[in-house]
C-alpha cells in the first residue's frame, strides 16, 4: 500500500472517495498524486518516525487530498472477497522540527524495459540515482546534505537479494540497505540510529538478484506479485522536493540485441501496449506471428547466455528519470553506469559460539570463558530447574 499527497483538485470533487483501477486513464484527474508520504510492504509494522521529524499537515503546500494506492494478490480470480485493510496515522499537535521526505530509488516499473531470463539461478538487476539528480533537486531547496532514517527494500516473488548502495566521490559508503535473504513475506523497514547523512553529491545503486530457475518463459518488470520490481523506499528529513530517482534501459537498447527488428513489431489490437506479450513479431519468417515473450522466451537461455545479457544490460545506456513532485520538471538524462572503483567491503562478523569449557569465533579462535560466566550459567539452570519443580 502506498498513499500519495495529492494537490488541489477540487474542479473533480465528485471523484473523491471512488475506487478506481491504478495506473489507467481511471485516475487521470489524480496527476498531482505524485509525492509518496508512506508506504507499507507485506510483512512490514507500523512506521515509526523519529521524536524530531514528521509528516506535515494543515501548512503551505501540505497535502489536500491523499490517495490510497493497494496492491492485490488473487491469481485465481476469486470472487466475493472483501479487503477492511488500511493506514491510520496518530496526530500530534506538538510541532516537530523537520519535515519526512520519501523518495523511491532502482528500476523504473516498465514490461518493455525490465525483464529477467528464464532458468537463472542468479540474475542481477541494476538501477541507478545519480548524483546529477541529487545535485539538482537538493539545489533547488537550498540544502546541502539531509539524514536518512530508514529503508525499505522491495522486490516480488524471484527476488533473492537486494541491496541499496551508497556512493560519494567515487567511494563506496556502507549499504543503505543489504538483505542477503531476500523474503517476499517479511518486507520491514531497516532504522538507522543515527541516522546516516546523505549529501547534494551522492549516487545511489540499487541491486536486486532474482532467481527464476523454477520458470519457462521471461518475466517482466511490473505490479503483479508474478512480475518483478526492483526499488528501495529511503526515508529522510528535511523534505526536499525529489520523489522518484530511477533509471531503465530503453527496449530499443536491449531488443536489438536478441535480433529483434523494430520495423518488424506490430502491436496486437485493442491492448494496452505495456507487456511483451501485446505485440507480435512480423518476421523473418521463421518466428513470424510470435508474441516478443514468446521469442524471448524460446531463446537459448543456459547460463552463459544469462550471464552474458546481465553484463550487457546493466552496463547499457541507461535513462535516468529524476521526478520532483511537478511532473512538467521531470529530468530525463541517458548515462553509461560505472564501475564501482573503490567498493565497500563489509566488516568480518565474528560469530560468537558458547561452550562449557571455551568460547570459539567464526574464525576458530578459541576464547577461554571465565570461570565467574559458568558459575552463573550454572546457577541460571539450576534456578529454572528448582522453579519448574
Amino acid at each position: 500500500m502506498i498513499i500519495y499527497s495529492c494537490g488541489n483538485i477540487q474542479p473533480n470533487e465528485t471523484d473523491l472517495e471512488q475506487d478506481a483501477r491504478c495506473y489507467t486513464s481511471n485516475v487521470a484527474y489524480f496527476s498531482s498524486c505524485t509525492v509518496i508520504i508512506l508506504e507499507w510492504a507485506v510483512g512490514a509494522e507500523e512506521m515509526i518516525y523519529p521524536e524530531e521529524a514528521g509528516l506535515s499537515v494543515g501548512g503551505p503546500g501540505d497535502p489536500k487530498y491523499v490517495q490510497l494506492e493497494t496492491h492485490y494478490d488473487n491469481p485465481n480470480v476469486d470472487s466475493g472477497i472483501r479487503d477492511s485493510s488500511g493506514i491510520r496515522f496518530t496526530y500530534t499537535s506538538t510541532l516537530r522540527k523537520y519535515e519526512i521526505g520519501i523518495i523511491q530509488i532502482g528500476n523504473f516499473v516498465n514490461s518493455l524495459h525490465h525483464f529477467i531470463p528464464p532458468g537463472a539461478e542468479s540474475f542481477k538487476s541494476i538501477g541507478h540515482c545519480t548524483d546529477a539528480c541529487v545535485t539538482n533537486r537538493m539545489a533547488a531547496a537550498d540544502v546541502n546534505n539531509v539524514t536518512v532514517f530508514s529503508v525499505v527494500l522491495h522486490s516480488h516473488l524471484a527476488g533473492r537479494k537486494l541491496r541499496l548502495r551508497h556512493m560519494r566521490d567515487g567511494v563506496e559508503l556502507p549499504y543503505l540497505g543489504n538483505d542477503e535473504n531476500y523474503d517476499f513475506n517479511y518486507q520491514e523497514a531497516r532504522y538507522f540510529n543515527p541516522g546516516v547523512i546523505m549529501k547534494n553529491t551522492d549516487y545511489f545503486q540499487m541491486e536486486c538478484d532474482y532467481n527464476t530457475k523454477s520458470r519457462t518463459v521471461m518475466t517482466e518488470g511490473g505490479y503483479g506479485t508474478r512480475e518483478e520490481m526492483c526499488m528501495a523506499f529511503v526515508l529522510y528529513y528535511p523534505k526536499f522536493d525529489l520523489s522518484f530517482c530511477e533509471s531503465t534501459v530503453s527496449q530499443y537498447v536491449s531488443w536489438p540485441y536478441f535480433g529483434i527488428n523494430a520495423e518488424q513489431i506490430q502491436q496486437i489490437n485493442n491492448t494496452a501496449g505495456d507487456h511483451l506479450s501485446h505485440f507480435i513479431l512480423t518476421g523473418p519468417e521463421e518466428v513470424a506471428g510470435k508474441t516478443l515473450l514468446e521469442y524471448m522466451s524460446e531463446l537459448d537461455w543456459n547460463q552463459e547466455n544469462i550471464t552474458n545479457f546481465e553484463s550487457f544490460y546493466n552496463s547499457a545506456l541507461h535513462w535516468e528519470l529524476c521526478i520532483p513532485a511537478n511532473l512538467s520538471q521531470i529530468v530525463v538524462s541517458a548515462f553509461v553506469p560505472a564501475n564501482i572503483t573503490t567498493p565497500y567491503i563489509p566488516p568480518a562478523k565474528e560469530c560468537l559460539v558458547a561452550t562449557t569449557s571455551q568460547t570459539t569465533t567464526s574464525h576458530g579462535h578459541a576464547i577461554k570463558s571465565p570461570p565467574f560466566i559458568i558459575v552463573v550459567w550454572l546457577l541460571f539452570f539450576a534456578h529454572i530447574g528448582y522453579s519448574n519443580n
